[in-house]
């Protein structure tokens, strides 16, 4: 499809599992759930996730992340309020964020191992 410009700006629509053009409306799909390349465990973990349970998985993370406001809450956080295993959530995580939904606060929280944690808030 000739779309008459030369660059793309793709808006997410990740939560429906597409992103859009938002000059030409030309859609494409959102790219499989990512993982750490040369690790077979991770690889598989990759391929297993279907894409209707990373959907749940990010609207659950989205939606207690809008419910902390502007205060956002840190992964540990979040594995508390959402019951997610952290090698799940992160991932998941790192999709919203990529997907511009989600940003990071510039700011940092005390986890309880005493390390500082990225704090984050949905856009």
């Amino acid at each position: 499809m000739t779309t008459g410009h030369k660059y793309h700006a793709f808006t997410v629509r990740a939560l429906a599992g597409y992103q859009k053009c938002a000059y030409c409306s030309e859609a494409r799909a959102l790219p499989p759930a990512p993982a750490v390349q040369g690790r077979p465990t991770s690889e598989a973990a990759a391929r297993r996730i279907d894409d209707h349970r990373r959907t749940s998985l990010k609207l659950l993370i989205l939606s207690k992340l809008r419910e902390c406001g502007d205060a956002g809450a840190t992964d540990e956080e979040l594995e508390a309020l959402t019951g997610i295993g952290g090698s799940t959530l992160r991932p998941r995580r790192g999709e919203l964020a990529r997907e511009q939904l989600i940003e990071h606060t510039g700011t940092t929280r005390m986890t309880t191992s005493w390390l500082h944690a990225t704090v984050w808030r949905a856009r």
